[in-house]
């Protein structure tokens, strides 16, 4: 190599070569998908344009539309939902439909300022109407029919007709595009992360642990400036590179009207947090839970900074030109802070090159003398309940102390922003969606975590763990054991979050009470909740167990990609109304998870990797949980009289659970064991 640079450059590049390949298939997809979507659109757009003149947004009739060109004022319409007559009478404006707000599937049919009909979609959603002679009473069945298979919020501007049989590809087109916002949202979320990953440069070492920037490159004849630049320039590039081609390509396409892409505030938050992601790596290793703090902060601070720029665009009244100037102040702070975490990611490098945190020993020595002032631990009751501390200490402890702090920065700052008046009235109530939000994605991080060595902190078992007198059993009920308790601690804390949240915000009248709600629902919501959240936090252990997986940012994307098919799947089915075949798919899910739990239950058994006590104790918690959601669930389907539309509840509730990555999990900590 010429240089030192160019050494440091080419390391980063050999050691990553897999990381920058996926980052470039995954916008690969995603732009090709975009671009066939804008291919499609446009196909239906001239194929509509050719063929009828371009009517309004959810325009069902009006005088001079079709068979109507030539009629005389006067005629008489008649309007069917389905095998109902919804209107029957003279036709004197437009009749145009749209969705009630907060009430899904419901409709409303008006005809300038009269209202035909308001109320739910049948599972027959076809719309049509025939003009009526009413000397015969003959209808005339030459007319055009739509069909809803999207109900549009009102006002929605739409160049898609609705309906129309000839042109199919313009239905693909606008799935397409309804499926590519969430999903290039994921992935490109999941590209961000593997460029923090790739160039914090840190190496996982078996001893060490996650560490800052590696100890053998602080022996080379190479000056901390070079170390610290060579990875900030190289990773600003990419990210800017990355952010450039995401918003071009990918995401501007697919925001919907009206909505423009903040590309230059986007990319110097991104860069801002690049730069205080690599500091905090570089330079607090020797403060490993002051730095997941500050790592887990920063991560959980860029959602609501990047969703900013996108819903204040929402925001009604004058908040558009409220939000413009703010914006540009945000933008310099983000410059300034992608400056400042320049020069202390440099500073923090040099501190831990030449022990400059050797001055520190003074807080350490009364953390000691503290230690050991505080009353002794008791003995272990059994090698069971000495694996459990060490769960608890390694993957739980920190994680806990993170989201107790959350559970206080959330009510403090919806407390300064309600305060300072800069979060509308109307946007107060997403507030409470945010915070649990939050606590989804901050117990799928946990239960990613909860997988790692208590040793290693790796996904691969450390020789220390896995010669341990413990039976793989063990190993994973001490895990199960710690990781419940962090699920419950969270959601206590959650729950209390919440409360406060909405109190601030002027929200409690919103919240889902049970006990004074008029229906099961607001039981339902927060069971649901709760559910989503242990069924995430399980998320993909068995995977997880087996120790083939590099790291957390590579374990992240089967998780995104595993509950992103999922929400698009239900996504779908709401769209097309396909519950029947739902309820299908659920159910062989059912029978699919009942086989797999028994095979990996049995053969864990044999192999003596689980004792019978394990396995009893397990199946009677999933049994007796499983019963209370469905406890939940049958008073809702009476009430729906078994509506199909709400058969696909039953099963759903089944797979609520987890069991049978449970069972599997004992067989990938074997494998991972003894690889």
């Amino acid at each position: 190599m010429n240089s030192p640079a160019t050494a440091l450059i080419w390391e980063i590049w050999r050691k990553n070569r897999s990381g920058f390949a996926a980052l470039v298939l995954l916008f690969a997809v995603c732009a090709g998908l975009t671009a066939f979507t804008g291919y499609l659109t446009e196909i239906g757009r001239v194929a509509e344009a050719e063929s009828r003149p371009l009517a309004e947004a959810n325009l069902i009739i009006r005088s001079g539309v079709g068979p109507l060109r030539d009629q005389p004022g006067g005629f008489v319409v008649q309007l069917n939902l389905g095998a109902t007559t919804v209107y029957r009478g003279p036709l004197t404006n437009a009749v145009v439909w749209s969705a009630v707000p907060s009430r899904p599937r419901w409709i409303r049919i008006t005809m300038g300022a009269e209202t035909l009909f308001e109320g739910k979609v049948g599972p027959n959603p076809w719309l049509h109407w025939a003009t009526v002679d009413l000397a015969t009473g003959r209808v005339d069945g030459g007319s055009y029919q739509i069909k809803i298979r999207r109900l549009q919020p009102a006002g929605h501007q739409s160049t898609i007709a609705e309906g129309a049989s000839n042109y199919g590809l313009t239905w693909i087109a606008r799935d397409w595009s309804q499926w590519g916002l969430p999903w290039s949202s994921v992935l490109f979320a999941f590209s961000v992360l593997a460029v923090f990953a790739i160039f914090s440069g840190t190496e996982p070492n078996a001893a060490r642990g996650f560490t800052g920037i590696p100890p053998r490159r602080f022996a080379l004849p190479v000056r901390t400036s070079t170390l610290v630049a060579c990875p900030i320039l190289l990773g600003s590039a990419t990210m800017m590179l990355l952010v450039l081609a995401w918003s071009r390509l990918v995401l501007r396409p697919l925001l919907p009207p009206g909505i423009a892409m903040p590309q230059f505030y986007l990319t110097l938050l991104l860069l801002a947090s690049l730069v205080v992601f690599q500091a905090l790596v570089w330079g607090l290793p020797s403060f490993p839970k002051t730095r997941t703090l500050l790592l887990i902060l920063l991560v959980l601070g860029l959602i609501p900074l990047a969703a900013l720029a996108f819903s204040m665009q929402h925001a009604g009244g004058e908040w558009p030109k409220i939000w413009f100037p703010w914006q540009r102040r945000l933008e310099g702070i983000f410059a300034l802070a992608w400056l400042g975490g320049s020069a202390a990611a440099g500073w923090g490098a040099q501190q831990e090159r030449c022990g400059g945190w050797a001055g520190w020993q003074r807080v350490s020595i009364m953390a000691d003398a503290l230690w050991k002032a505080s009353p002794r631990p008791l003995e272990f009751l059994s090698p069971l309940h000495a694996q459990f501390w060490i769960e608890w200490r390694r993957n739980c402890r920190v994680p806990m102390l993170v989201w107790g702090v959350l559970a206080w920065v959330a009510p403090a700052t919806a407390w300064l922003l309600c305060r300072a008046s800069l979060l509308p009235f109307e946007f107060r109530g997403n507030l409470v969606f945010f915070t649990t939000f939050s606590l989804l994605i901050f117990l799928g991080i946990v239960g990613l975590n909860l997988a790692r060595d208590g040793s290693s902190k790796r996904l691969a078992l450390s020789s220390f763990t896995a010669t341990r007198p413990l039976t793989s059993g063990s190993l994973l009920t001490a895990k199960l054991t710690a990781g419940i308790a962090t699920w419950l601690l969270a959601l206590t804390l959650s729950c209390f979050s919440v409360l406060v949240v909405a109190a601030v915000a002027g929200t409690l009248d919103q919240l889902p009470w049970p006990l004074h709600n008029e229906s099961d629902s607001a039981g339902a919501g927060i069971l649901l909740i709760a559910a989503i959240s242990f069924h995430l936090f399980v998320g993909i252990l068995p995977l997880c167990l087996t120790g083939r997986i590099a790291g957390f940012p590579w374990s992240l994307l089967p998780l995104l990609v595993l509950y992103g098919g999922l929400f698009n799947l239900f996504q779908w089915v709401d769209q097309h109304h396909a519950y029947h075949l739902l309820f299908v798919v659920l159910v062989m899910a059912v029978l699919i998870k009942v086989a797999v739990a028994y095979w990996g239950f049995r053969r864990a058994l044999l192999l003596r990797l689980i004792s019978p006590l394990f396995v009893t104790g397990y199946a009677a918690l999933w049994l007796f949980v499983t019963a209370a959601v469905l406890a939940v669930v049958l008073p809702i389907m009476l009430r729906a009289a078994w509506a199909e539309d709400m058969l696909f509840f039953l099963p759903a509730a089944v797979l609520m659970v987890p069991l049978a990555r449970i069972a599997l999990s004992s067989l990938a900590l074997a494998m991972n064991r003894h690889r």
